[in-house]
């Protein structure tokens, strides 16, 4: 089943948003506050995408990344090929199967767009295997394989009809209809107000003292992802109306909202961020499926802004614990107040 096709994906809108910093004196001199920082909507540009399948082998892709381990790196080399005909043949092992984002954003995206196209060609049932590493995580299996596809681990080529890659990287506005499905063992009985906290890195140093107790006495259920099984994990965060959340991967299975949001009940996502890594993808996403999007940052400190903005490390402090300010949490919460006293000079 050959497929060619370039597909035109639309522009989305986003919404304005708020980010709300840990109180400083660089807003006073005299008086520490917190700090409203506005970031405007705007329009994501226009692009193709490309769906191309070709028969071949996995070589054709570029060269699959070897284990650091000698031992390892000389079993794959040694790996002969594989043919598996009659399926659509997905290689994963160039990314990173221990994260789940890019499970869900970079790979199953692109093999629901794929199951998709081979649908439109006529072959609504041709199966799709995904490829992964021989000792990938269990967690990067579990997730192609609760989402219908087949998989096979190997550090050798794949011959067969191969999926090319996507070149033009995510495209989160199909995301509501591709991923409008549903999975085994998904469940409804989760949380209405969910607080996804951390363990070890970028965890909240204040979570017990101060941000916890804040979430608790308004309704929030707090949970650690790694506790939950993938399809708790994605039940959860499709249900919940009221989301507080540490940035980080789980958040990917935002995703699974698709045909469970209401036009006249958007969600809400507040994200805490580490003063030395905030990034956006969340905010997109949640624009995508129609809800609203937040953030609050941690407290800044001079290592931070000199490995950022003087250094221009921007990963150098990703994975740092964050000291979370309980008043900027509290106004994120409710950015909608914040708009107004900007524009009333309340």
């Amino acid at each position: 089943m050959q497929i060619d096709v370039e597909l035109e994906l639309e522009s989305i809108d986003v919404p304005e948003a708020w980010t709300v910093g840990h109180a400083t004196r660089l807003n006073s001199a005299w008086n520490a506050s917190t700090e409203n920082i506005y970031a405007p909507p705007y329009r994501n540009a226009p692009r193709s995408i490309a769906v191309r399948t070709f028969e071949g082998s996995t070589t054709s892709l570029g060269k699959v990344p070897l284990s650091r381990n000698p031992l390892h790196r000389r079993e794959a080399l040694r790996t002969p090929a594989q043919k598996i005909d009659g399926q659509l043949i997905v290689d994963t092992r160039r990314d990173a199967d221990g994260n789940i984002a890019h499970v869900l954003t970079n790979q199953v995206s692109r093999m629901l767009l794929a199951r998709e196209q081979l649908a439109a060609h006529g072959a609504p049932d041709f199966p799709i295997t995904a490829v992964l590493r021989k000792r990938a995580s269990a967690m990067a299996e579990r997730a192609y394989t609760l989402l219908g596809f087949n998989t096979v681990r190997t550090d050798g080529p794949v011959e067969g009809l191969i999926l090319d890659e996507t070149k033009s990287g995510h495209f989160y506005e199909w995301y509501p209809r591709l991923f409008n499905l549903d999975f085994p063992g998904s469940t409804s009985d989760t949380p209405r107000k969910l607080y996804i906290a951390r363990r070890g890195v970028r965890r909240v140093d204040n979570d017990d003292s101060e941000i916890w107790p804040l979430l608790r006495d308004r309704g929030y259920e707090r949970v650690y992802f790694e506790d939950h099984p993938l399809e708790r994990q994605w039940s959860m965060l499709r249900n919940a109306q009221s989301i507080v959340a540490v940035h980080g991967a789980a958040l990917a299975a935002m995703v699974f909202k698709a045909g469970h949001t209401k036009p006249d009940e958007p969600f809400h996502l507040v994200e805490i961020f580490g003063p030395g890594y905030a990034v956006h993808m969340y905010r997109h996403l949640a624009a995508v499926f129609g809800g609203t999007w937040s953030a609050t940052r941690g407290r800044v400190t001079a290592e931070i802004i000199r490995d950022l903005d003087d250094k221009q490390l921007a990963r150098a402090r990703q994975a740092q614990a964050i000291q979370v300010d309980p008043h900027a949490l509290d106004a994120a919460m409710a950015p909608q107040q914040i708009t107004q006293l900007c524009e009333y000079g309340g």
